[in-house]
Protein backbone atom coordinates (compact mmCIF):
# COMPACT_ATOMS: atom_id res chain seq x y z
CA UNK A 1 0.00 0.00 0.00
CA UNK A 2 2.96 2.33 0.09
CA UNK A 3 2.23 3.50 -3.51
CA UNK A 4 -0.98 5.10 -2.16
CA UNK A 5 -2.06 7.56 0.87
CA UNK A 6 -4.63 5.14 2.46
CA UNK A 7 -6.02 8.36 4.48
CA UNK A 8 -6.81 10.00 1.46
CA UNK A 9 -8.37 7.08 -0.57
CA UNK A 10 -10.23 6.76 2.08
CA UNK A 11 -11.49 10.17 2.61
CA UNK A 12 -11.50 10.62 -1.66
CA UNK A 13 -14.25 7.72 -1.88
CA UNK A 14 -16.44 8.21 0.48
CA UNK A 15 -16.37 11.88 -0.52
CA UNK A 16 -16.82 11.01 -4.39
CA UNK A 17 -19.62 8.99 -2.76
CA UNK A 18 -21.28 11.14 -0.66
CA UNK A 19 -21.21 9.11 2.23
CA UNK A 20 -20.76 11.05 5.62
CA UNK A 21 -18.17 9.56 8.23
CA UNK A 22 -20.80 8.59 10.65
CA UNK A 23 -22.69 6.40 8.18
CA UNK A 24 -19.05 5.01 6.77
CA UNK A 25 -17.75 4.10 9.66
CA UNK A 26 -20.37 2.86 11.93
CA UNK A 27 -20.04 -0.67 13.78
CA UNK A 28 -16.37 -0.35 12.59
CA UNK A 29 -14.62 2.22 14.95
CA UNK A 30 -15.70 5.36 16.23
CA UNK A 31 -15.60 9.08 13.82
CA UNK A 32 -12.88 10.21 15.54
CA UNK A 33 -10.75 7.28 14.46
CA UNK A 34 -11.97 7.87 11.07
CA UNK A 35 -11.26 11.61 11.09
CA UNK A 36 -7.59 10.94 12.08
CA UNK A 37 -6.71 8.28 9.40
CA UNK A 38 -8.45 10.68 6.84
CA UNK A 39 -6.07 12.72 7.79
CA UNK A 40 -3.02 11.05 8.10
CA UNK A 41 -2.66 11.53 12.00
CA UNK A 42 -2.98 7.95 12.30
CA UNK A 43 -2.27 4.40 10.45
CA UNK A 44 -4.95 2.13 9.65
CA UNK A 45 -5.68 -1.49 10.76
CA UNK A 46 -5.65 -3.77 7.66
CA UNK A 47 -9.12 -4.97 9.20
CA UNK A 48 -10.36 -1.56 9.72
CA UNK A 49 -8.94 -0.36 5.88
CA UNK A 50 -11.09 -3.88 4.42
CA UNK A 51 -14.28 -3.10 6.00
CA UNK A 52 -14.21 0.78 5.45
CA UNK A 53 -13.19 0.33 1.71
CA UNK A 54 -16.14 -2.61 1.47
CA UNK A 55 -18.83 -0.59 2.82
CA UNK A 56 -18.03 1.80 0.05
CA UNK A 57 -18.32 -0.88 -2.73
CA UNK A 58 -14.28 -1.25 -2.64
CA UNK A 59 -12.71 -4.68 -2.27
CA UNK A 60 -10.14 -3.54 0.24
CA UNK A 61 -8.19 -7.20 -0.12
CA UNK A 62 -5.34 -6.59 -1.80
CA UNK A 63 -6.77 -3.97 -4.47
CA UNK A 64 -3.57 -1.75 -4.60
CA UNK A 65 -0.99 -4.08 -6.46
CA UNK A 66 -1.38 -6.91 -9.16
CA UNK A 67 1.57 -8.20 -7.21
CA UNK A 68 -0.09 -10.99 -5.09
CA UNK A 69 2.38 -13.77 -6.08
CA UNK A 70 5.57 -14.75 -4.15
CA UNK A 71 6.82 -16.62 -7.46
CA UNK A 72 9.65 -14.74 -8.35
CA UNK A 73 9.62 -16.20 -11.82
CA UNK A 74 6.21 -15.07 -12.66
CA UNK A 75 6.65 -11.88 -11.38
CA UNK A 76 9.96 -11.62 -13.80
CA UNK A 77 7.30 -12.81 -16.18
CA UNK A 78 5.13 -9.90 -15.52
CA UNK A 79 7.60 -7.49 -15.93
CA UNK A 80 9.12 -8.79 -19.22
CA UNK A 81 5.10 -8.63 -20.16
CA UNK A 82 4.75 -5.39 -19.54
CA UNK A 83 8.27 -4.20 -21.51
CA UNK A 84 6.70 -6.08 -24.30
CA UNK A 85 3.38 -4.06 -24.16
CA UNK A 86 5.84 -0.92 -23.85
CA UNK A 87 7.45 -2.20 -27.10
CA UNK A 88 4.04 -3.21 -29.03
CA UNK A 89 5.80 -6.79 -29.16
CA UNK A 90 2.42 -8.44 -29.03
CA UNK A 91 3.90 -11.58 -30.32
CA UNK A 92 6.30 -12.19 -27.14
CA UNK A 93 3.35 -10.31 -25.24
CA UNK A 94 1.34 -12.91 -26.39
CA UNK A 95 3.64 -15.76 -24.81
CA UNK A 96 4.04 -14.29 -21.60
CA UNK A 97 0.08 -14.24 -20.87
CA UNK A 98 0.15 -17.90 -21.63
CA UNK A 99 2.86 -18.39 -18.98
CA UNK A 100 1.28 -16.43 -16.86
CA UNK A 101 -2.47 -17.65 -17.19
CA UNK A 102 -0.84 -21.28 -16.85
CA UNK A 103 1.09 -20.51 -13.32
CA UNK A 104 -0.54 -17.73 -11.71
CA UNK A 105 -2.16 -19.21 -8.27
CA UNK A 106 -5.79 -19.12 -7.79
CA UNK A 107 -5.43 -16.48 -5.25
CA UNK A 108 -3.71 -14.38 -7.82
CA UNK A 109 -6.59 -15.40 -9.63
CA UNK A 110 -9.76 -13.97 -7.68
CA UNK A 111 -8.02 -10.54 -7.54
CA UNK A 112 -9.96 -8.35 -9.67
CA UNK A 113 -6.91 -6.19 -10.24
CA UNK A 114 -5.20 -8.72 -11.13
CA UNK A 115 -7.48 -10.09 -13.72
CA UNK A 116 -7.51 -6.29 -14.67
CA UNK A 117 -4.05 -6.47 -15.70
CA UNK A 118 -3.90 -9.69 -17.68
CA UNK A 119 -7.34 -8.84 -19.52
CA UNK A 120 -5.96 -5.29 -20.45
CA UNK A 121 -2.96 -6.93 -22.11
CA UNK A 122 -4.68 -9.74 -23.39
CA UNK A 123 -7.16 -6.85 -25.22
CA UNK A 124 -4.39 -5.30 -26.55
CA UNK A 125 -2.81 -8.30 -28.26
CA UNK A 126 -6.24 -9.73 -29.89
CA UNK A 127 -7.11 -6.05 -31.10
CA UNK A 128 -3.12 -5.75 -32.51
CA UNK A 129 -2.85 -9.41 -34.03
CA UNK A 130 -6.45 -8.59 -36.01
CA UNK A 131 -8.38 -10.52 -33.73
CA UNK A 132 -10.92 -8.30 -32.79
CA UNK A 133 -12.43 -4.79 -33.70
CA UNK A 134 -11.97 -1.38 -32.20
CA UNK A 135 -15.53 -1.60 -30.87
CA UNK A 136 -14.82 -5.29 -29.08
CA UNK A 137 -11.67 -4.20 -27.73
CA UNK A 138 -13.18 -0.58 -25.93
CA UNK A 139 -16.13 -2.77 -24.81
CA UNK A 140 -14.12 -5.41 -23.26
CA UNK A 141 -12.06 -2.40 -21.90
CA UNK A 142 -15.25 -1.35 -20.28
CA UNK A 143 -16.37 -4.76 -18.63
CA UNK A 144 -12.80 -4.87 -17.35
CA UNK A 145 -13.46 -1.59 -15.73
CA UNK A 146 -16.48 -2.75 -14.24
CA UNK A 147 -15.21 -5.58 -12.48
CA UNK A 148 -13.73 -2.94 -9.78
CA UNK A 149 -16.18 0.12 -10.73
CA UNK A 150 -19.41 -1.03 -12.19
CA UNK A 151 -21.23 2.42 -12.44
CA UNK A 152 -17.84 4.07 -13.39
CA UNK A 153 -19.23 6.53 -16.00
CA UNK A 154 -21.36 8.61 -13.59
CA UNK A 155 -17.79 9.36 -11.85
CA UNK A 156 -16.95 11.43 -15.10
CA UNK A 157 -17.85 14.90 -13.91
CA UNK A 158 -15.91 14.28 -10.48
CA UNK A 159 -12.61 13.46 -8.84
CA UNK A 160 -11.87 9.67 -7.70
CA UNK A 161 -8.76 7.98 -6.55
CA UNK A 162 -8.66 5.12 -8.85
CA UNK A 163 -6.09 2.71 -8.19
CA UNK A 164 -3.43 2.47 -10.59
CA UNK A 165 -4.35 -0.30 -13.02
CA UNK A 166 -8.08 1.32 -12.76
CA UNK A 167 -5.73 4.57 -14.28
CA UNK A 168 -4.41 2.46 -16.95
CA UNK A 169 -7.73 1.30 -17.98
CA UNK A 170 -9.34 4.54 -18.45
CA UNK A 171 -6.31 5.53 -20.32
CA UNK A 172 -6.71 2.84 -22.87
CA UNK A 173 -10.71 3.08 -22.91
CA UNK A 174 -9.97 6.86 -23.74
CA UNK A 175 -7.10 5.46 -26.13
CA UNK A 176 -9.88 3.51 -28.07
CA UNK A 177 -12.06 6.54 -28.19
CA UNK A 178 -9.39 8.21 -30.03
CA UNK A 179 -8.67 6.04 -32.43
CA UNK A 180 -12.39 6.06 -33.03
CA UNK A 181 -12.14 9.98 -33.35
CA UNK A 182 -14.64 10.58 -30.93
CA UNK A 183 -12.26 13.18 -28.77
CA UNK A 184 -15.11 14.71 -26.76
CA UNK A 185 -15.65 11.23 -25.17
CA UNK A 186 -11.73 10.85 -24.65
CA UNK A 187 -12.04 14.18 -23.06
CA UNK A 188 -13.95 13.21 -20.12
CA UNK A 189 -11.99 10.77 -19.29
CA UNK A 190 -8.96 12.53 -19.52
CA UNK A 191 -10.22 15.48 -17.82
CA UNK A 192 -11.46 13.39 -14.79
CA UNK A 193 -8.36 11.52 -14.91
CA UNK A 194 -6.31 14.38 -14.60
CA UNK A 195 -8.41 15.99 -11.53
CA UNK A 196 -8.31 12.97 -9.79
CA UNK A 197 -4.85 12.36 -10.12
CA UNK A 198 -4.17 16.23 -8.97
CA UNK A 199 -5.53 14.83 -5.75
CA UNK A 200 -2.26 13.61 -4.58
CA UNK A 201 -3.62 10.33 -3.41
CA UNK A 202 -0.74 8.14 -5.47
CA UNK A 203 2.90 8.45 -4.89
CA UNK A 204 4.22 11.09 -7.23
CA UNK A 205 6.28 8.92 -9.36
CA UNK A 206 3.45 6.89 -10.57
CA UNK A 207 1.22 10.37 -10.68
CA UNK A 208 3.90 12.31 -12.91
CA UNK A 209 4.32 9.70 -15.39
CA UNK A 210 0.73 9.03 -15.69
CA UNK A 211 0.19 12.76 -16.29
CA UNK A 212 2.31 13.54 -19.14
CA UNK A 213 0.78 10.78 -21.06
CA UNK A 214 -2.72 12.20 -20.17
CA UNK A 215 -1.18 15.62 -21.18
CA UNK A 216 -0.38 14.68 -24.58
CA UNK A 217 -3.91 12.75 -25.12
CA UNK A 218 -5.30 15.77 -24.31
CA UNK A 219 -3.39 18.29 -26.54
CA UNK A 220 -3.82 15.71 -29.46
CA UNK A 221 -7.21 15.61 -28.61
CA UNK A 222 -7.77 19.87 -28.47
CA UNK A 223 -5.72 19.95 -31.90
CA UNK A 224 -7.93 17.37 -33.39
CA UNK A 225 -11.07 19.47 -32.72
CA UNK A 226 -9.60 22.36 -34.21
CA UNK A 227 -8.71 23.76 -30.78
CA UNK A 228 -5.26 24.70 -31.36
CA UNK A 229 -4.59 27.49 -28.40
CA UNK A 230 -5.77 25.08 -25.97
CA UNK A 231 -3.55 22.51 -27.41
CA UNK A 232 -0.59 24.69 -27.35
CA UNK A 233 -0.98 25.26 -23.61
CA UNK A 234 -0.99 22.16 -22.41
CA UNK A 235 1.98 21.55 -24.62
CA UNK A 236 3.92 24.16 -22.90
CA UNK A 237 2.62 23.39 -19.65
CA UNK A 238 3.63 19.52 -20.00
CA UNK A 239 7.40 20.88 -21.11
CA UNK A 240 7.78 23.04 -18.31
CA UNK A 241 6.54 20.16 -16.26
CA UNK A 242 8.97 17.68 -18.18
CA UNK A 243 11.94 20.14 -17.41
CA UNK A 244 10.99 20.35 -13.61
CA UNK A 245 10.94 17.00 -12.89
CA UNK A 246 13.40 15.57 -14.95
CA UNK A 247 11.47 13.65 -17.21
CA UNK A 248 11.46 12.87 -20.75
CA UNK A 249 8.85 9.94 -20.62
CA UNK A 250 6.53 11.87 -23.53
CA UNK A 251 8.48 14.70 -24.18
CA UNK A 252 9.04 13.72 -28.02
CA UNK A 253 5.44 13.42 -28.59
CA UNK A 254 4.85 17.03 -27.03
CA UNK A 255 7.29 18.64 -29.31
CA UNK A 256 5.47 17.45 -31.81
CA UNK A 257 2.29 18.04 -31.03
CA UNK A 258 3.15 21.97 -29.80
CA UNK A 259 4.66 22.52 -33.00
CA UNK A 260 2.16 20.37 -35.45
CA UNK A 261 -1.11 22.99 -33.39
CA UNK A 262 1.04 26.33 -33.99
CA UNK A 263 1.65 24.99 -37.90
CA UNK A 264 -2.40 24.87 -37.72
CA UNK A 265 -2.87 27.99 -36.71
CA UNK A 266 0.34 29.38 -38.84
CA UNK A 267 -1.90 27.90 -41.88
CA UNK A 268 -5.03 29.41 -40.70
CA UNK A 269 -3.46 32.98 -40.11
CA UNK A 270 -3.89 33.15 -36.94
CA UNK A 271 0.23 32.81 -36.26
CA UNK A 272 2.81 34.44 -38.04
CA UNK A 273 4.25 32.72 -40.53
CA UNK A 274 8.18 33.59 -39.05
CA UNK A 275 7.23 31.05 -36.53
CA UNK A 276 7.75 28.76 -38.58
CA UNK A 277 11.33 28.19 -37.84
CA UNK A 278 10.13 27.78 -34.36
CA UNK A 279 8.28 24.82 -35.44
CA UNK A 280 11.13 23.04 -37.15
CA UNK A 281 13.32 23.67 -34.21
CA UNK A 282 10.81 21.85 -31.82
CA UNK A 283 10.16 18.83 -34.34
CA UNK A 284 14.26 18.09 -34.81
CA UNK A 285 14.52 18.40 -31.11
CA UNK A 286 11.80 16.36 -30.52
CA UNK A 287 13.08 13.76 -33.11
CA UNK A 288 16.63 14.18 -31.17
CA UNK A 289 15.13 13.35 -27.95
CA UNK A 290 13.29 9.58 -29.52
CA UNK A 291 16.17 9.17 -30.56
CA UNK A 292 17.57 9.52 -28.20
CA UNK A 293 14.96 7.73 -25.63
CA UNK A 294 14.78 5.01 -28.36
CA UNK A 295 11.18 5.71 -28.58
CA UNK A 296 10.86 4.76 -33.00
CA UNK A 297 7.19 5.34 -32.90
CA UNK A 298 6.87 8.82 -32.29
CA UNK A 299 10.73 9.33 -33.88
CA UNK A 300 8.83 8.05 -37.70
CA UNK A 301 6.21 10.16 -37.30
CA UNK A 302 8.22 12.96 -36.31
CA UNK A 303 10.37 12.30 -39.63
CA UNK A 304 7.42 11.48 -41.50
CA UNK A 305 5.26 14.67 -41.10
CA UNK A 306 8.59 16.93 -41.14
CA UNK A 307 9.71 15.73 -44.43
CA UNK A 308 6.33 16.20 -46.43
CA UNK A 309 6.14 19.68 -44.68
CA UNK A 310 9.05 21.16 -44.85
CA UNK A 311 10.14 19.17 -47.71
CA UNK A 312 13.84 18.48 -46.05
CA UNK A 313 15.29 15.92 -44.52
CA UNK A 314 15.01 15.99 -40.65
CA UNK A 315 18.65 16.54 -38.90
CA UNK A 316 20.03 15.99 -35.05
CA UNK A 317 20.81 18.59 -32.72
CA UNK A 318 24.29 18.06 -30.80
CA UNK A 319 22.90 18.69 -27.83
CA UNK A 320 18.83 18.13 -26.49
CA UNK A 321 17.21 19.59 -23.98
CA UNK A 322 14.08 18.45 -22.19
CA UNK A 323 13.11 22.05 -21.48
CA UNK A 324 11.45 24.95 -23.00
CA UNK A 325 13.39 25.37 -26.81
Amino acid sequence: MSNYNVGAVIRLTRQAMNISQEKLCENICSVQTLSRIENGRTSVKKSIYEQLMQRMGRNGRKNFSVLSVDDYDMLEIMDKADVALAKHDYEKLEKYIKILKNNLNSEFKENKIAMQYLGRKELAVDFHLKKISNEEYLDGLIFLMKLTIPNFEILINKEFPFFLEEVQLLMNISNRYIYMKNYTEALKIIEMLLRSLDLNYMCFEDTTKVKFMLMFNQAKSYGELEEHQKAILICEKAMKDANKYKNSFVSPSIYFELAWNMIQQIERGERDTKELSKCRKLMRQGYALASLIKKNSIKSVIETYYKEYFKEEIYIFSSVSAGDP
